[in-house]
């Protein structure tokens, strides 16, 4: 436990599960190595085997050695990208089955260690896959024994039976556990939009029937200004019923994640429909859920984006452009109107500026805004996103 604890701790921040996932395996693969090394340099552990096999041994033992050393220094640089548990199994098998060849015992309790790779094989949650990696240990151990007669025909059988059992249970077990997990993250995706609709919806309702007490009682008194109030109060439903699509379309969603896209342009296509401007909106690469609390601040700065692009820009024109990559989502907003200063401290743009950029900080993201007078503005929110490793688990469990 204390080698695992300490090989997880000395994993940057920064690494993925998958490699800490890798990591930990390696470790308790390395806290088996003793055992083999005693096996080599204790001559009564290994019951008179003759100096031929004994050589062979050992220099199969310098060879998995090396690979273990090569297997490890790669997962800890995090390389390749090909994921581990799809790289290493069958490797793992073949070398298992060609030490148990050289132990030429049909008893071998290296029939323990195809445990490995289909434990490995199963962390895929790839059902397939796991059963095709069973099934390579079966033939493996086959090969390895063939010609070697067992002290019982009955525990031999028992020993590949098991071999498959353990390939199917380990990967159902993941399976049931990563589904479990799914249905946690929609449970708190759920519970999230429930937040944001409380602190959203309900507070421009809030501040629509406060605008509206007031209009009423300066209608005889102030016309003018109540005319104004009730302009107000129209700009805040119109927002609330943004905020109320994109809430519903998240909750209809099949899995958390899957509506933000759809969502961000409805909102867009809405919003051009109901202002006359030209609104055009881009999505690159692969829209792979993003998480609540990421989606709401994306959509948060967007809208904040867009309101500033209509109350101040003059803008005719204004593209949006959201794109997935690998290790960040990058949201873009840029408009042709009259362009400002980003410096000059004004008082509701500045106010809606540092907004976005708290909210972007809300997420471990960063606002940038480049502007000049008469070139339009662009306005930029990078956020770092959640590991491709869980997003591939979701894809998986939704098959």
């Amino acid at each position: 436990m204390r080698l695992t604890q300490l090989i997880a701790s000395r994993a940057p921040e920064q690494a993925s599960p998958s490699r800490r996932r890798h990591l930990i395996f390696l470790a308790h693969v390395w806290a088996s190595a003793p055992f083999a090394l005693a096996w080599l340099l204790v001559p009564s552990l290994r019951g008179g085997e003759p100096v031929a096999v004994v050589t062979g041994q050992w220099t199969l033992a310098v060879f998995a050695a090396a690979y273990l050393v090569g297997r490890t220094w790669l997962a800890w640089m995090d390389l390749p990208r090909v994921p581990w548990n799809y790289l290493y199994p069958i490797p793992d098998a073949l070398l298992i089955s060609l030490s148990l060849y050289m132990a030429r015992s049909a008893e071998s309790v290296l029939y323990f260690t195809y445990a490995l790779p289909i434990l490995a094989a199963a962390s895929t949650l790839n059902v397939a896959w796991a059963a095709f990696v069973g099934i390579v240990t079966v033939l493996g151990a086959l090969t390895a024994t063939l010609g070697l007669a067992p002290i019982s025909c009955l525990g031999a059988s028992y020993r590949l039976v098991s071999l498959v059992v353990l390939a199917s249970l380990a990967t159902w077990l993941a399976r049931l556990a990563a589904d479990v997990r799914a249905r946690l993250s929609v449970a708190d995706e759920r519970n999230r939009i429930a937040m944001e609709m409380h602190d959203g919806v309900q507070a421009h309702l809030i501040a629509i029937a406060a605008q509206m007490e007031l209009a009423a009682r300066l209608a005889e008194q102030d016309p003018h200004r109540a005319a104004q109030l009730a302009q107000d109060c129209r700009g805040i439903a119109r927002q609330a019923a943004d905020d109320l699509r994109f809430l519903v379309r998240r909750l209809r969603a099949p899995a958390p994640g899957e509506a933000f896209v759809p969502a961000v342009r409805e909102y867009l296509h809405n919003l051009g429909t109901r202002t006359g401007i030209n609104i055009l909106a881009e999505v690159s690469g692969r829209p792979d859920p993003l998480g609540a609390p990421m989606e709401h601040a994306l959509f948060r700065i967007l809208q904040e984006a867009m309101n500033n692009v209509l109350k101040h820009s003059e803008a005719d024109e204004a593209k949006v452009l959201v794109a997935f990559e690998p290790e960040r989502v990058t949201l873009t907003v840029r408009d042709n109107g009259r362009g400002f200063d980003p410096t000059a401290q004004r008082d509701g743009a500045h106010i809606g500026i540092e907004g976005m950029r708290d909210t972007a900080r809300g997420v471990g993201g960063e606002l940038r805004i480049e502007s000049l007078h008469g070139e339009g503005t662009t306005v930029t929110v990078t956020v770092p996103r959640a590991s491709e490793e869980g997003n591939r688990w979701l894809r998986i469990i939704r098959r």
